[in-house]
């Protein structure tokens, strides 16, 4: 597979390492079990690297239609809790390391609120990368 061959290039340099990894799972098919060994066996290889790493649920709004014209209501929405307690006990991590979000379909609605949930993907993403450059630079700077 490109994605097995691609996590296992060892490149040394910093712009041409892999910074993070965003696993997107559809929330329809969250509960597969042949997807859901695929993403544990990428997962151990991420972790084995040293790279952070969470997951997106994708298209929550097929899960319940009325999202689609209230997406502000996915991080309260009740089944979302339910979806991450069986992701996580799944894939053995940690809630936090889950978050979920609607796919655009052209709306104009809500467009500043889609906005939001996708730039909350990008921050965390972000986030855990400087975290690992600090946590890196903290051990070059110790030894």
């Amino acid at each position: 597979m490109e994605i097995e061959q691609f996590l296992r290039t060892d490149e040394e340099a910093v712009d041409h390492r892999i910074h993070c990894v965003i696993f997107l799972i559809p929330a329809s098919s969250y509960n597969n079990s042949v997807e859901i060994d695929k993403l544990k066996l990428f997962q151990n290889d991420v972790k084995q690297r040293d790279i952070p790493f969470f997951y997106v649920l994708t298209q929550f709004d097929r899960v319940d239609a009325t999202l689609r014209n209230s997406p502000q209501n996915l991080p309260i929405h009740p089944k979302l809790a339910t979806y991450v307690k069986d992701l996580t006990s799944q894939l053995k991590v940690d809630p936090s390391f889950v978050t979920a979000t609607i796919n655009y379909a052209g709306e104009s609605c809500c467009q500043e609120i889609l906005d939001i949930l996708a730039l909350r993907i990008i921050d965390k993403a972000i986030g855990l990368c400087q975290d690992r450059f600090k946590a890196q630079y903290n051990r070059a700077k110790n030894s």
